[in-house]
């Protein structure tokens, strides 16, 4: 099997170690940024290219989508039009606009999909859900999540302040991002 990872940050990376400790197949990545490319090349031994077309010439089964939130559409819709495979990191799009049509598509090419969820299994929050089955805090009437990252620790490669992760359409992704990794659902569900 082929692999393509799309972008080379810290998530790219991991998905890198995944398929290379799983031994799955033949793995290119592309970047459009050089010292990423030059990086994951040192640091992984991978093949890279720098273009879409590059990318579409590998022909890879299956693509990660490792690149910021603004820019997941783009890797997806290709890959539903090339019939790949894919797994993208969460949200799936910074709006909702065209998930419908998405699915649809997915569904007709017969694709296995996957976005990724980082904190529903977390152990606080599993810690939490089993606070709310085994009734310990008694009857939940509402409830707020509040989220937070410290950029330099998350990012600590490259200057957190260079970064796409502060443009706008970032600062919607991540507030989308914790609505549509099943938080709201999920606590829902958890009291039945």
């Amino acid at each position: 099997m082929k692999f393509a990872v799309v972008g080379a940050g810290s998530m790219a990376n991991r998905r890198i170690r995944h398929v290379q400790q799983l031994a799955a197949g033949d793995l290119v990545v592309y970047d459009v940024r050089a010292d990423r490319r030059a990086e994951v090349e040192r640091n992984h031994g991978v093949r890279t290219v720098d273009s879409l077309s590059s990318l579409i010439s590998e022909n890879p089964d299956a693509i990660f989508v490792s690149v910021p939130p603004a820019y997941h559409r783009t890797y997806v819709d290709l890959a539903v039009e090339r019939g790949w495979h894919f797994m993208t990191e969460q949200p799936i799009f910074h709006t909702d606009d065209g998930l419908d049509e998405l699915v649809e598509a997915v569904e007709q090419r017969r694709l296995i999909t996957h976005v990724s969820c980082n904190m529903r299994f977390h152990q606080s929050v599993r810690r939490m859900k089993q606070l709310i089955q085994d009734d310990a805090i008694g009857p939940v009437a509402t409830g707020m999540v509040e989220i937070g990252e410290w950029l330099p620790d998350w990012h600590p490669y490259e200057p957190y302040t260079d970064s796409t992760l502060l443009a706008e359409r970032w600062v919607v992704a991540l507030t989308l991002s914790a609505i549509w990794s099943g938080w709201g659902t999920s606590l829902a569900r958890w009291r039945g």
